[in-house]
């Protein structure tokens, strides 16, 4: 099978001058009104997608050309008044495949005093079916299914930030919840023996909390941690696919060299999680797999003011994991490069 991707977008962010609650300037000596800082952007997108599939033959059965178009249009406000802030943001799609589509999304923050902020967020996102869920890529194993609908998601989040140690320490806690309409899940029919995808009826929900820390130990020294906690069930009460509870992360960056070499050390933590089987000759139809746990090492050298290299190794250990059923995930990859600076 091969598929192309051709992407056209354009952008244009319009800064307005900064201005006080009064509509002044905000510069002038004493005015102790918060500084009003915005901005309007609007984007254009354009995409095409094509999609080839060849049996051994060519008479195969899978044989088959198929495309999409998709045209969208995006409109972004943002404000920041001394420690608050807020956005909004709608997009529209029209697709070639799929009936045109509108979301949004809000987000704010307000200072609550001291070193506390509170944030919160609201929107609405939709996923479309790819090639493969709506026409197959074997007709002896996996059929398609060209009546799927759309994913449609609502959801919102809302979360406490505080600052430690003159600002060296941040901790964020962050609730959430997401409802999901139209599911795409895996199907298997025991009668034709073959595999498919299918909307879900009803709404799938998912919900949980976000912590995260972010410290500097040393002036040479950053950390970044998080933890995710979700809950995610399907319209049956039953548990989502692909979806582990537990998700950690703990990320150290060490600089040295007067701040020209940076090194990296990455730990990465995906909890158990069932997937689906779809082995007809057994009698369950989902399976457990193991949470496992990869580490990456990466380095960073600034020769000088324009050109550095740089080198990574994920899975340093060579952890051998699935996050899909019955495919391995990837093993220690080296990679190496270096990149130049054009401007001035």
């Amino acid at each position: 099978n091969e598929g192309d991707k051709t992407k056209l977008d354009y952008q244009l962010t319009l800064d307005l001058a900064g201005k006080d609650a009064r509509g002044g300037d905000g510069a002038s000596p004493g005015n102790a009104t918060p500084r009003l800082d915005h901005s309007v952007t609007v984007a254009l997108e354009r995409e095409l997608l094509d999609y080839a599939n060849r049996g051994a033959v060519p008479e195969a059965a899978e044989n088959q050309t198929r495309s999409d178009e998709q045209s969208s249009v995006v409109a972004e406000y943002r404000a920041s008044v001394g420690r608050g802030g807020f956005a909004a943001s709608a997009r529209f799609d029209r697709n070639e495949l799929f009936d045109d589509a509108s979301t949004y999304r809000l987000t704010g923050s307000v200072g609550l005093g001291g070193s506390a902020r509170l944030h919160a967020s609201v929107g609405t996102g939709i996923a479309n079916p790819g090639f493969f869920d709506l026409f197959g890529f074997f007709p002896g194993s996996f059929v398609g299914n060209p009546a799927l609908r759309p994913e449609r998601s609502t959801s919102f989040d809302v979360g406490l930030e505080k600052s430690f140690a003159e600002g060296r320490v941040r901790l964020d806690a962050t609730y959430f919840r997401s409802d999901l309409e139209d599911e795409i899940v895996p199907s298997f029919d025991e009668d034709t023996l073959l595999s498919s995808v299918r909307n879900l009826s009803g709404r799938s929900e998912r919900r949980g909390v976000e912590l995260s820390l972010a410290a500097t130990p040393t002036r040479r020294w950053q950390v970044a941690a998080s933890y995710t906690y979700t809950d995610a069930e399907q319209p049956d009460g039953a548990a989502e696919l692909r979806r582990p509870r537990h998700v950690a992360s703990l990320d150290n960056a060490f600089s040295f060299a007067d701040g020209r070499a940076r090194l990296n050390v990455g730990i990465d933590h995906s909890g158990a999680q069932l997937d689906s089987e779809l082995v007809f000759a057994t009698p369950q139809d989902r399976v457990a797999l193991p949470g496992f746990t990869l580490v990456g090492l990466g380095a960073d050298w600034r020769i000088d003011r324009r050109w550095r290299v740089y080198g990574r190794i994920d899975n340093l250990l060579d952890e051998e994991y699935e996050e899909w059923f019955s495919y391995r995930g990837r093993g220690r990859a080296f990679v190496a490069g270096f990149a130049m600076e054009l401007a001035p």
